[in-house]
């Protein structure tokens, strides 16, 4: 539901009043499998103000075809097609309404899997951000794109973990290793909290992995002591690109795997940074940070130090952008990751209009350019729209 509010917010064409059918397929993702049979698609509506206006359900066809004949064709209402399969939701959202009489939609579900042999990180960046000389902590921004290269869906097992075999516990999917002595994990991006467990050394993740690119952001604390701070901790997938990057501040680091790959220009701001490729999974990794501040008086200052919040990950993903660290993919992009990080955007401009940040002009020209991006996306096709969540 959280897609379904989020596009409600998206102001909508203007239209001709209306009714129009919904002629959808059912189809499934997994080579060689049969079409599932007794799926039932549900057609969900959200108008201004967040009211529910349409709930109708529908039993799919042998074939795959589904319909919702008289759907009213009103623009100021955003409309969510989805089914569940093998326990697992699909969802597609339908453009607002053009007028056009029918409107096709397809929705791809995929058979499970609980192997994770198809499971990969294209690539995993960690950012050093603000400081808590205080309480001597640094926050730390993950950044992972991850991906299931294959035509299933990954459901997870329990891998043996201690508490696993409580009834009603979750198999697990993904998981989060943190650094040894982390704390205040927070998730930011791509994370549904209700779907996370806590485990020993991490989080593990409890929601399904469809084939395809998934961004995942989460920030945690590290302490340091004598103006150092380590960051150790084991890497659980194959991983295409680490990186790891802080101001340059005049900082020193010490570590095992990762390369020193100069620096790079973030907002005006140099940062340095360090990197590997192809690392294997289970690997451990080490990063030791030197000459962070032990005093809140220090040749350190805050402004070098100073992101945080949804900043951090707009900067993350700039990093990632200008770094080069996504691996270009043969799939298509992922319209609904760009939409969530459209989004995110939008609101950070928000925040800094009103923190007095930006100037009216260049707030309301950069927010009108990125509200036009955002539309695009959700009404540039009739088709399924497929990403996280969403086929």
């Amino acid at each position: 539901m959280a897609l379904l509010l989020g596009l409600a917010l998206v102001p909508a064409p203007v239209a001709a009043a209306g009714t129009e059918a919904i002629d959808g397929t059912v189809v499934d993702g997994t080579a060689g499998a049969t079409m599932p049979r007794g799926l039932v698609v549900t057609l969900r509506g959200v108008g201004q103000g967040h009211q529910f206006t349409v709930d109708q359900s529908t039993p799919v066809a042998s074939d795959g075809h589904f319909s919702f004949p008289s759907v009213p064709a009103d623009p100021s209402v955003t409309y969510v097609v989805s089914t569940e399969y093998a326990g697992v939701p699909y969802l597609t959202a339908i453009p607002k309404a053009s007028g056009q009489p029918t409107v096709p939609v397809k929705i791809t579900v995929y058979e499970p899997t609980t192997s994770d042999a198809a499971i990969h990180v294209q690539s995993q960046s960690w950012l050093l951000g603000s400081l808590d000389v205080a309480k001597q902590q640094a926050s730390v921004l993950a950044l992972l794109v991850i991906s299931n290269d294959g035509d299933r869906v990954y459901v997870g097992d329990h891998r043996g973990d201690p508490g696993s075999a409580v009834p009603g516990v979750l198999p697990r999917t993904i998981r989060f290793i943190l650094p040894d002595g982390a704390s205040d994990f927070q998730p930011q991006m791509g994370l549904d909290p209700s779907k996370l467990l806590p485990v020993a050394n991490g989080f593990v993740d409890t929601a399904p992995v469809l084939p395809g690119q998934h961004d995942i952001a989460y920030t945690f604390r590290i302490g340091y002591a004598e103006t150092v701070a380590e960051l150790h901790t084991t890497i659980p997938y194959p991983t295409a690109k680490l990186r790891f990057l802080a101001p340059d501040a005049g900082l020193e680091f010490r570590t095992d795997i990762l390369a020193d790959d100069g620096t790079t220009q973030i907002e005006g701001h140099p940062y340095r940074v360090l990197g590997a490729d192809n690392v294997k999974a289970d690997s451990t990794v080490t990063v030791d940070v030197i000459g962070l501040p032990s005093v809140p008086a220090s040749r350190l200052s805050p402004e070098d130090m100073r992101t945080g919040g949804i900043a951090l990950i707009i900067l993350a993903v700039l990093v990632a952008i200008v770094l080069g660290v996504r691996a270009r993919l043969a799939r298509p992009a992922d319209p609904l990751a760009e939409r969530r990080a459209l989004l995110a955007s939008i609101a950070q401009l928000d925040e800094r209009y009103a923190a007095g940040q930006l100037g009216a002009e260049r707030y309301q020209a950069e927010r009108d350019r990125q509200k036009r991006q955002l539309i695009d996306l959700i009404v540039g096709g009739r088709a399924s729209v497929s990403g996280p969540g969403v086929a």
